[in-house]
């Protein structure tokens, strides 16, 4: 698991031997290895590239071919470049070593590779070099200290830590001398470790708490500064946020965790979920805000979730209140779980009992007991017409729709309208405006773009049918339909109107993956940043964003488990307050009529957008047993995220 994170122990290769990008640059490095002089600092360094690439990407007889060469650092004259080599080469090793069956170097070569680099980094008299040498040195005696507590050598893993934590905070006081906020934060991280090993849970909490801060401060720079922080993220940025969150959800030797805690670590969440999303667009580009929920919408929950290891972390906040706080046990094969109840919400032939029975174990896990107590406490259901949940999910809770879960009785949406938020730090909110101004686009025929991607796409026949009912409860509407519906057609129109709702009726795919989350107009993919571009044209004629973006035909990349990431991206990034779109491909004939019956509902007085579509789900639910669009494959699929009002 992340929380076990150790940067010397290297125990778990990433699945970067599946990615493209890294195949093609092991490539790259041979050829520029087999180019260039032997002893010259470019061969050297393409060799540790290599080696380290090997590792990643778990490609062992590579990296011990390489390891075997010995590579000779000794002839490279005295600058940073050697020693940032000699630390790279002590890390390879080290990892290389615990990767192999045999010890491939001894650790005493190791070490002394790390002491020559700080002491020739002390002759260098360049703060930032000389931090980057100690810390390092420090991580391998946090390793070796970690290496004796698991041969029950207590006195000897003592002994490495006490001397891991003096070089440790040299090494920070260094970096923050220099402003060098990239390397502060990891030996934050450091320390926050080692205070935890010793068994000081404030010491730790505070330097864990250093490391987001100086994360925070990195924002705007952390993918200029390391080129490869998307592929090291869920190692290097992500696991300090859910450590820090697990260490505030301890109790202090109290009953409870203090609401200090509990706030402190609401915001934690809220900052992972925004780093989330930085990495995914590789750029800053989200404006946070602090938000509290009374001040958003007084009638409204919101449930905080973060997966810890093998437990859900469950914080309500209600207006008005105290923080709750529950945690649920979760078995070792929730992914299969979640898994699971996805793919029994979109096959209707399995059995009803079958799906009931998976998202009822979904939902104790989201609705643990205190949670569950406080939520009817509340007396929401009873205080108002349509109550909202507000979710703020993690990682592949995101893949599946809060509104079907079952708690045994009924699903979700039959007492609660819900609606998902990344964080309620990027909310803009504002209700509904009664006479909206909506462009809808579509494609109803077999288009040109249906064959520039890797996905098989069917025709949408009732695309058309679609637009039309949605014209007769939209009357100020334009329409870009077929061929008509191209990049130029809707980068003029975005231009020339301010319209409130801009409806895609279109196969799109969300994914992970930057690359690989789009939507098809007629001719070709539109890929999330020139969508972004094209929905923000509409603030050149007015800086008031667009209400709601409506993606009907969309999709969840298929075995990408934080695929709804891509959902969330597009959702915040295209401006719109809010978003509406499908988890899963929908039958088009039953989502005409379900985009028909929301738009009625989403246009009367005080309607706001996720009672609108929770009213229509239940519709779609309360339908006569044999009508095949009961069944929640029809009417689970849709999602709102971002501003329900």
């Amino acid at each position: 698991p992340v929380e076990d994170y150790l940067p010397w122990r290297c125990v778990n290769p990433s699945e970067a031997g599946k990615i493209s990008e890294y195949q093609e640059a092991s490539l790259r490095y041979q050829e520029a290895i087999d180019k260039l002089s032997p002893s010259s600092a470019p061969r050297i360094k393409a060799q540790l590239n290599l080696l380290s690439l090997a590792l990643e990407s778990g490609d062992i007889l590579t990296a011990q071919a390489l390891g075997s060469e010995k590579i000779n650092l000794a002839h490279l004259p005295h600058n940073r470049t050697k020693v940032y080599l000699q630390i790279s080469l002590a890390k390879s090793l080290a990892c290389l070593n615990s990767q192999s069956a045999t010890e491939e170097a001894s650790w005493q070569s190791i070490r002394e590779l790390l002491v020559t680099a700080h002491q020739e980094a002390e002759e260098l008299h360049d703060k930032r070099v000389k931090s980057y040498a100690l810390g390092n040195l420090a991580g391998l005696y946090e390793y070796f200290g970690w290496l004796d507590e698991q041969l029950q050598q207590q006195k000897y893993a003592q002994q490495w830590r006490q001397e891991a934590l003096k070089l440790t905070h040299h090494a920070l006081y260094l970096a923050q001398q220099s402003e060098a906020w990239d390397i502060a934060y990891k030996w934050h991280w450091q320390l926050g470790r080692l205070w935890q090993a010793q068994g000081n849970k404030q010491k730790a909490i505070a330097h864990y708490n250093g490391a987001v801060k100086a994360l925070q401060t990195l924002r705007q720079d952390l993918v200029v500064l390391h080129q490869d922080i998307q592929f090291s993220f869920r190692e290097q940025v992500e696991p300090i946020y859910r450590k820090l969150v697990d260490l505030l959800l301890q109790p202090n030797g109290e009953a409870e965790v203090s609401q200090a805690n509990l706030k402190r670590a609401r915001e934690v969440i809220e900052a992972l979920q925004l780093a989330e999303l930085d990495n995914f667009f590789r750029e800053a580009c989200l404006d946070a805000k602090p938000q509290q929920i009374e001040d958003i919408d007084p009638t409204a929950a919101v449930i905080y979730t973060i997966i810890l290891d093998q437990r859900l972390e469950v914080i309500l906040s209600l207006p008005g209140q105290d923080l709750v706080h529950d945690t649920a046990t979760l078995p070792e094969n929730f992914s299969g779980k979640i898994e699971a109840l996805r793919k029994s919400l979109i096959d209707d032939l399995i059995p009803t009992a079958e799906l009931q029975g998976y998202s009822q174990q979904v939902y104790g896990w989201l609705f643990p007991a205190k949670i569950q107590s406080q939520l009817q406490a509340a007396k929401l259901v009873e205080t108002n017409d349509i109550p909202t949940l507000v979710f703020i999910l993690d990682s592949e809770l995101r893949n599946i729709p809060m509104a079907a879960l079952y708690d045994g009785q009924e699903y979700l949406v039959e007492k609660y309208a819900t609606a998902i938020a990344p964080s309620l730090q990027l909310l803009d909110p504002k209700a509904f405006e009664l006479e909206p101004l909506m462009l809808m686009a579509g494609l109803s025929e077999k288009a040109p773009s249906f064959d520039t991607t890797a996905s098989t796409w069917r025709e949408l026949k009732n695309v058309g049918k679609e637009l039309s009912e949605i014209a007769k409860v939209i009357s100020k509407n334009r329409l870009l339909q077929d061929s008509e519906f191209i990049v130029s057609n809707l980068e003029n129109e975005l231009s020339r109107s301010p319209f409130t709702i801009v409806h895609l009726a279109t196969h799109g795919q969300f994914s992970s993956n930057l690359e690989e989350t789009y939507i098809l107009d007629w001719n070709h993919p539109i890929y999330i940043n020139q969508l972004n571009q094209l929905l923000r044209t509409s603030e050149i004629k007015t800086p008031a964003p667009i209400e709601l973006l409506v993606l009907s035909a969309c999709q969840t990349a298929e075995g990408d488990k934080r695929a709804a990431l891509g959902l969330a991206g597009i959702a915040v990034r295209a401006g719109a307050r809010s978003t509406l779109a499908t988890l899963w491909s929908v039958n088009d004939k039953s989502t005409a009529e379900f985009m028909s019956q929301f738009y009625t509902e989403l246009v009367k007085p005080k309607m706001t957008r996720a009672k609108a579509l929770s009213l229509v789900q239940r519709s779609f639910l309360q339908q006569p047993k044999d009508d095949s669009y009961q069944h929640p494959k029809h009417w689970a699929a849709f999602i709102l995220v971002g501003n329900w009002m």
